[in-house]
């Protein structure tokens, strides 16, 4: 399995690698929500081969030299990178980001103690939704100004208003599209939030970061479908209930966090925003306070998130689900335009790392799935 071959890999540093551990933090701050768990998890992208026209379109990931200095954020970094690795190399859709490459000695690369002793070569993310979404708003700032208002008339505000909601509800279906595959393949993501929601040099749609995604084991499942997983995992601001009580949970801790970037995204706007852990947590997560949602936007979207953020993990909607609401919304509201929607995989110039290279031996089974 997955676990096994990230194990294997682990023994390379000397010792088992710990993969899972707890962290605190005393602010909801909107700036370093991901603290909880992982702090030592802090990679850089400070390398890339550059093409003729100097535009940079690969990236290399590895752990900083401060974060090796320390044996505990050492461990966990290097478990999540290692965890990145075999996921990637293992999984192939059209809005995941793409592996091209890893150093010759494998996991074995940190025994060398220097920093980029083992390292990944990623697809360059030229910029996160979260920066998008700062564009998004100031965008929709401009149309509801005075002067614009003044300039312009109400219909013509109105359909400007609209492209940029399907522009958004696009992105919205193909970070979905996403995690439809992976839950399609058993594999939590675990850290949904706008800082790991990326655009490449053509403009699509890429999720990445995956140090906390895990495959779902048989052996963990309980008799409800849920399973004995790492709690207080991801980001507290799209952390699903469950999971920041430290209770059993599922894939659908997923769409609880799916559902609160969806609102995001339609409203250009931060969930909670200034809210306080301990404020998050009374009216939150042992609460019942959510977004409150724009009775303009359509009524399936409506619907979905309500569903989809609800303390039932039952009445939340697959992610499959989900993305059938949203893909015939957005096909709607484009007038029955499909252009972009197929998700079907673009050719590549790399190929993915051979599994061995990532510390599975080549007897080991990958789990490499089907073709989306």
């Amino acid at each position: 399995s997955l676990d096994r071959s990230i194990s294997c890999a682990a023994r390379s540093l000397g010792g088992m690698i710990k993969k899972e551990s707890g962290g605190n933090s005393d602010a909801l701050d909107d700036s370093n929500l991901d603290t909880f768990q992982y702090a030592a998890r802090r990679f850089v992208a400070k390398y890339c081969i550059r093409q003729k026209t100097n535009t940079p379109r690969y990236a290399i990931k590895y752990l900083r030299s401060s974060t090796m200095d320390k044996e505990s954020s050492f461990q966990d970094g290097a478990a999540d990178l290692i965890t990145e690795a075999m996921f990637l190399s293992s999984l192939e859709h059209p809005n995941i980001i793409k592996i091209r490459g890893v150093c010759d000695q494998g996991p074995s690369g940190f025994a060398t103690g220097v920093e980029g002793g083992y390292f990944i070569m990623l697809d360059r993310i030229q910029s996160t939704l979260g920066q998008r979404m700062k564009i998004w708003y100031k965008n929709e700032k401009k149309i509801r100004s005075k002067h614009l208002k003044q300039c312009w008339s109400k219909k013509s505000n109105k359909r400007l208003e609209r492209r940029n909601f399907v522009e958004r509800l696009l992105c919205a279906v193909d970070i979905c599209a996403a995690l439809t595959y992976l839950h399609s393949h058993r594999i939590i993501f675990r850290d949904l939030k706008p800082e790991n929601i990326g655009f490449d040099c053509r403009g699509d749609v890429k999720v990445f970061d995956f140090g906390l995604a895990r495959e779902l084991r048989p052996q963990d499942r309980l008799l409800d479908d849920r399973y004995n997983l790492t709690s207080y995992t991801g980001s507290l601001r799209y952390m699903a209930p469950e999971v920041a009580n430290g209770k059993p949970y599922n894939l659908s801790a997923d769409v609880y966090s799916f559902s609160i970037l969806l609102w995001g995204i339609c409203s250009i706007g931060i969930p909670f925003h200034k809210f306080s852990r301990e404020k998050h947590a009374t009216l939150v997560v042992n609460g019942s306070h959510r977004p409150k949602i724009n009775g303009t936007w359509p009524f399936p979207i409506r619907s979905l998130m309500k569903r989809g953020w609800s303390e039932e993990l039952s009445e939340r909607p697959s992610m499959d689900s989900c993305f059938k609401i949203l893909k015939n919304e957005l096909v709607e509201l484009r007038d029955g335009d499909t252009t972009g929607l197929d998700h079907v995989k673009r050719r590549s110039t790399f190929l993915i790392p051979k599994p061995h290279l990532m510390g599975y031996s080549k007897s080991q089974k990958s789990i490499r799935p089907k073709e989306a």
